[in-house]
């Protein structure tokens, strides 16, 4: 009887196992291709980027970047939510994430030569 109630637990925790595994990479829906994912993150960098110029103290930061957040957020016509969801299905591939990241690296280097 012992050894069917390991047995019995055994199967359990590989289908527990099993099926967790499964959900890790799904896409999020709606999902973000890499060009929209990079487009979204090179306006949180912009954003970011000038408030921390500003200097301002922690209360008033963390007010002014939820500002600015939500404002990109708007901008793109998503929410939270959602770029959270799709930040974190691409933290789950890192190739795609360093991609990501290259096009923002691009998209910022392009703004600034435009700017010259």
């Amino acid at each position: 009887m012992i050894k069917s109630v390991y047995k019995y637990a055994l199967i359990a925790l590989v289908i527990t196992t099993f099926a967790c595994n499964q959900n890790n990479n799904l896409k999020p829906n709606p999902f973000f291709d890499r060009k929209k994912m990079s487009d979204i993150i090179t306006d949180i960098q912009i954003a970011e980027a000038g408030v921390n110029q500003i200097g301002l103290i922690t209360d008033s930061l963390n007010k002014s970047m939820l500002w600015h957040y939500d404002f990109v957020f708007k901008k793109h016509g998503i929410n939270e939510k959602q770029f959270t969801d799709n930040y974190d299905f691409y933290l789950q591939e890192p190739a795609d994430l360093d991609s990501v990241y290259a096009d923002v690296l691009n998209n910022l280097t392009q703004m600034r030569l435009e700017k010259k």
